[in-house]
């Protein structure tokens, strides 16, 4: 299960930067690993319950958690968690049009 961020949380981070915080019980068998997606696309592996996820878009994003197997079959899956990254972002300034040439 996702704890950080937390369901449907909004993020402030110009960086994009997003550290995840996963809660596993009971606690990983030998061999078995965590698999975290984000928007359906694989983000990382690894048996700690903490993934580093840089340069976020922004926008919505959905997490899910699996525990895999050594040969990387889903053991068990997560419920999905949503949050929004919101990062500042400056509109360009409208451009003036040229100037008129003479006639």
């Amino acid at each position: 299960m996702v704890v950080s961020p937390a369901m449907d949380a909004p993020l402030r981070d110009n960086t994009g930067n997003v550290n995840v915080q996963i809660s596993v019980e009971p606690f990983l068998l030998s061999g078995h690993r965590l698999r975290l997606l984000m928007d359906g696309v694989s983000v990382g592996e690894a048996t700690s319950p903490n993934f580093f996820l840089p340069n976020v878009d922004r926008g919505t994003h959905t997490l899910v958690v699996e525990v895999i197997d050594p040969e990387g079959a889903v053991l068990q899956s997560a419920a999905a968690s949503t949050f929004h990254m919101q990062r500042f972002h400056l509109r360009p300034k409208p451009k003036k049009p040229p100037p008129k040439a003479p006639r």
